[in-house]
């Protein structure tokens, strides 16, 4: 993971950014399925699987939406 954000509408805006399929941007949302570990933070890997398009509302007042997949269910190593 790359950056990490809270929305303002509930979730975890982050980023992957890597090599091959995977990279992008998505967010953890109330509904997503965590595995051990616990949520997301930067410096660890990160396993899981996207639906759905998602708007993260990161501020009203200028409005900035950050688009992403919305996270289904994932889990993350222990690494710190």
């Amino acid at each position: 993971m790359t950056s990490v954000w809270p929305c303002l509408n509930g979730g975890i805006y982050f980023t992957v950014f890597g090599r091959g399929v995977g990279s992008g941007a998505f967010t953890f949302t109330p509904g997503s399925i965590l595995y051990p570990w616990g949520p997301p933070r930067l410096g660890v890997s990160i396993l899981g699987t996207a639906d759905v398009p998602y708007a993260c509302v990161i501020s009203v007042k200028p409005p900035i939406v950050f688009p992403s997949l919305r996270v289904f269910m994932s889990g993350t190593s222990l690494t710190i």
